[in-house]
This record gives structure tokens, sequence and C-alpha cells, in this order.
């Protein structure tokens, strides 16, 4: 009960600070992207990632999205293709949805394949998220977003024959960046 009063003062208080600052019309109502961390983490480990979504302005400072994405990659000897299937409502404190700084929550399904020795196993975790981040939206509509948030997921991860089995529970920081076309 006690961190639900925080986090309402806190978005009281982030609402009055950032309103003063900034006009209360950009004009902007829409929003494409793409999510750079599912690309980086294909690079990372060696595959494929592509991730992207639309947002769209539902009340002068709430937003709502649709993401999706996609990441495949080999390590020792186990394929990993995962999807992600999001909605995302943003709360913008300045009065402009699509723009500037936001907070918001996610909730999705990730359908992960994971393959071993010829063996295929499909998992199907729900995750929910908290996030903030910052919208920064240039004078033609090109923005670049950073964002930050704490996330959980739920569900049994099951394994390929010769790997075992584990109760699957990601649960910590998530954090990426970004690009799109703001209209």
């Amino acid at each position: 009960m006690k961190r639900i009063i925080m986090v309402c003062v806190l978005v009281l208080v982030s609402g009055c600070v950032f309103a003063q600052e900034m006009p209360r019309e950009t004009g902007k109502k829409n929003a494409v992207f793409v999510d750079l961390g599912y690309p980086i983490m294909g690079l990372i480990f060696g595959g494929f990632g592509i991730g992207g979504g639309y947002e769209r302005a539902a009340l002068p400072q709430v937003s709502i999205s649709g993401n999706v994405g996609y990441v495949g990659f080999t390590l020792n000897d186990v394929e990993y293709l995962g999807f992600d299937i999001s909605a995302v409502i943003r709360y913008y404190p300045s009065g402009m949805a699509v723009s500037k700084f936001y907070i918001g929550a996610m909730g999705s399904c990730s359908p992960l394949s994971i393959t071993y020795n010829g063996s295929k196993e499909t998992s199907y975790p729900l995750t929910v998220a908290g996030m903030a981040g910052w919208k920064n939206v240039a004078g033609g509509g090109f923005f670049w977003e950073p964002y930050v948030g704490y996330r959980k997921s739920f569900g049994e991860l099951k394994l390929p024959a010769g790997l075992g089995n584990l109760d699957y529970e990601l649960t910590g920081l998530m954090f990426g960046v970004g690009l799109g076309w703001a209209f």
C-alpha cells in the first residue's frame, strides 16, 4: 500500500513539473518505430533480430501501442527462436501523448522455441513490466526513445530432452532504444 501511494505521488509531482516547461500540444498522435534491442541481442549471440511497433494517442496524456519482435540464434548447439507480442500503455505527465517523458505498463506473450539434438520444445511465458522513458521528437517527427524498466515473466520453460526442465521466471532490469517517426 505504501508503494502504491509513493507511485501516485511521483506521477502527480512529475506531471506538475513537466507540464510547466512544455507546450500542451505537438500535433503528433501516431508513431511507428523499431526497437533496437532485438537486433542487438541477435548480433550479440551471432543470430538475427528485428522488432518494432505502432503507438497511438488514446487520450491527451495516454497512448497505447502494439509491439512485435523476433530473435533467433544458436548457442552451444542449442537453437533459440523467440517471438514477442506485447501491448503497452503509456502515461505522459506533460499532457502530450507520443512526446517527452512517460511511464508505462506492458503485458506480453513471448513464445520461445528451443531445439537441441533434433528435439524441440516450445514455451509460452507471460510477462508484465513497468517502464519509463523519454521520447525525443525532432521537428520533422523523427524520434529516438531510450527506456528502462523492470520485468517479471511467468510460466514453465520447457526444455528439449537432454537439457532437463526449469521453472521459467525472468525477473529484472530491461532497457533499450527505439527509433521511429511520429506523425
